[in-house]
């Protein structure tokens, strides 16, 4: 199988002039300084989400190691699906 170039070689990632940077970011982006002009990620917790803390903080306290647990919870998802 030949495998031929589609860049014929050249570098594709090339860095960018100090006067793109400026044109898109600011002058701070083309100083150096990385804060300037990025977009910071958000993220939210649905409501149906954030019904599920209690389970969660239940489940790190090891409340549902406790062998009544088991056997209580066992019993229900044997009702449910039996």
């Amino acid at each position: 199988m030949d495998i031929k170039s589609v860049n014929s070689g050249q570098n594709v990632f090339k860095p960018q002039s100090k006067q793109d940077l400026e044109g898109k970011y600011g002058k701070a982006a083309a100083s150096g300084n990385d804060k300037v002009g990025l977009k910071s990620d958000k993220l939210e917790l649905s409501p149906e989400a954030k019904k599920l803390q209690p389970i969660k903080q239940k489940i790190s306290s090891g409340f549902y190691d406790n062998p009544d647990v088991i056997d209580e919870v066992a019993r229900k998802i044997f009702d449910e699906i039996g």
